[in-house]
């Protein structure tokens, strides 16, 4: 099975159920390659509609308006920030000023720096895929945020998935470093990546001396 949408992701994490969910259902799915910033799709004209054999669009019929269009002309208009469809990779110093960023306006997706500085490398490469927008209606002043997902290179060498939420200001400022190929490849690495609880949970298994030496 798996899980049908970011709103369902949402719900299970404001009821305090998002490990039963993720145990049943896995990690949410994300939005196609096709749906990140810079995609510019092809429009097919009728006389490419004729040569490919595929009939023209219906023009009486009302067409579908896709919400991240109009939340980008919001932002032109000084409203929210439209949910970028885009990876940023950050070194490890730039992802602990983003933990302490979080752990400073108490958001609720973030890791402990402590934590970080035990368990990453100084060279270490992380990416952040903003999934959805969360919002926050008691603290307009840090709302919205984007809930990014995290995957994060640990001191063993994985990459390991978590979330963590960002402001968008402080997401626009990363530096727009990975082409079409690299954010393919990745996206596809946060489809497969173990989550950091299960790897914390076999990293301690290992290290039990209950645990014999492998063969």
């Amino acid at each position: 099975m798996a899980a049908a949408s970011l709103d369902e992701w949402q719900r299970a994490q404001d009821a305090g159920r998002l490990a039963d969910y993720e145990k049943k259902y896995g990690l949410t799915a994300e939005s196609p390659v096709s749906e990140w910033e810079g995609h510019d799709p092809e429009q097919l004209t009728a006389d490419a509609s004729r040569r490919s054999g595929k009939p023209p669009a219906d023009r009486s019929q009302p067409v579908p308006v896709d919400p991240s269009v109009l939340r980008s002309s919001w932002h032109h208009l000084g409203m929210a920030a439209a949910l970028p469809r885009t990876i940023r990779a950050v070194d490890t110093e730039q992802l602990l000023d983003l933990e302490q960023e979080a752990t400073a306006l108490g958001f609720s997706q973030r890791l402990p720096a402590d934590w970080l500085r035990q368990h990453t490398t100084a060279g270490a490469t992380h990416y952040l895929f903003p999934a959805l927008e969360h919002h926050l209606s008691h603290r307009p002043e840090v709302s919205p945020q984007w809930r990014c997902q995290l995957l994060m290179t640990v001191m063993t060498g994985d990459q390991v998935l978590s979330l963590l939420d960002v402001l968008p200001a402080t997401f626009d400022e990363l530096l727009e470093n990975l082409d079409a190929a690299s954010k393919a490849d990745i996206a596809n690495r946060v489809e497969r990546a173990q989550s950091l609880r299960e790897w914390a949970e076999q990293l301690t298994a290992e290290a039990s001396p209950e645990r014999g030496p492998r063969n």
